[in-house]
């Protein structure tokens, strides 16, 4: 079973966290066509704005999961072990996660002949999910008083129905369904009953989570004309939506830089931006959390978009790059802008 708590997993991403939330100097962001066209702009503006971002995720938000699929790479079902080369799965998740509350449904439907006797057995598994086993806990690091979480299992409570060759069976049933989110591009994820008699490795074919609410911050710091006299705190609310089996994320929000030492940088306001979820650097987390080999992969994310900022001296306009930890609970960005006057400064 996964561990709700796992401390060797804990320590990885407080580690991560704490080497991206270093206020180093984060590699220029190289746009050449927005740097010449910021350059030429800067001659009759207030200048260009360099920033360093380093944060990382305060709030997990609300989440919606849609999980349909897939292909079998094993099932035992009501004890019998099936020939997943022949057997046939389909299935659908909807989960709606809210703060650490979980509501939704599953519906699974599984078709084969057992290995041993050669039975034929079909199977159909409803299950209203009630809970969930998360992978990280809000605010980072929160033993009690946490606010949000990441599921790795969704669980819930049903009646398994189906044939066996001898004949029809019933019963209740309670299983634990893993997050696609721990696994991208489509890997096998799993679903397995409490007492372990029904456990299936499955693909999916579809996985959509759309995020609403994320809540990031951190601190920023920079150059602004070419002087290192920029430094404050950053803060983001993120609505994105992410389709895991592309590795692809559409990003939006607001953003705001407040307690700034140069307080005409001050500022609020939204960014839009595309994420991809990177292959390099990815390593299997399946042992680390008692899964099966192959059904868990610990990934980053690399972010890119513009953003549009009013303060009471200035619009700032630009483009960012973001480079998340492994796993992705923190980031540092780098941010360049052009800095123009309002017209009542």
């Amino acid at each position: 079973m996964l561990l709700v708590h796992n401390s060797r997993l804990a320590l990885l991403i407080f580690a991560s966290v704490l080497l991206v939330g270093l206020p180093s100097v984060v590699a220029p962001l190289t746009v050449s066509s927005y740097s010449l066209q910021a350059q030429s702009n800067s001659q009759s503006s207030g200048g260009i704005l360099e920033l360093s971002m380093a944060g990382g995720v305060l709030s997990a938000g609300n989440q919606q999961y849609f999980t349909s699929g897939g292909a079998l790479f094993f099932a035992k079902v009501n004890g019998e072990i099936l020939n997943s080369s022949s057997a046939r799965i389909s299935y659908e998740t909807h989960a709606s996660v809210v703060g650490l509350s979980v509501r939704g449904d599953s519906e699974l439907q599984i078709s084969g002949t057992t290995l041993g006797d050669k039975k034929q057995v079909s199977v159909t598994i409803h299950t209203s999910l009630f809970n969930m086993t998360p992978i990280m806990e809000f605010p980072l690091g929160c033993q009690t008083n946490c606010t949000s979480a990441i599921p790795a299992m969704f669980l819930g409570a049903g009646k398994i129905q189906g044939e066996d060759g001898v004949g029809r069976f019933g019963s209740e049933i309670v299983m634990a369904f893993e997050s696609p989110y721990l696994n991208p591009w489509g890997g096998p994820i799993l679903m397995a009953s409490q007492d372990n008699s029904t456990v299936i490795v499955t693909s999916y074919t579809k996985s959509i989570v759309d995020w609403k609410g994320v809540e990031l911050g951190g601190i920023v710091m920079g150059e602004y004309k070419g002087e290192r006299n920029v430094f404050g705190e950053f803060g983001m609310v993120v609505n994105s939506r992410e389709n895991l089996l592309l590795g692809v994320e559409f990003d939006r929000g607001s953003i705001s830089f407040f307690g700034m030492n140069r307080k005409n940088f001050d500022a609020s306001g939204s960014f839009h931006g595309v994420s991809i979820i990177p292959t390099e650097g990815a390593f299997s987390c399946a042992e680390e959390l008692h899964l099966p080999p192959g059904t868990c992969t610990a990934t980053g994310l690399n972010s890119t978009g513009s953003l549009e900022l009013q303060s009471r001296a200035f619009s700032i306009s630009g483009w960012y790059h973001t480079v998340w930890s492994i796993p992705a609970f923190g980031f540092n960005s780098s941010v360049l802008a052009d800095v123009s006057r309002t017209q009542n400064h």
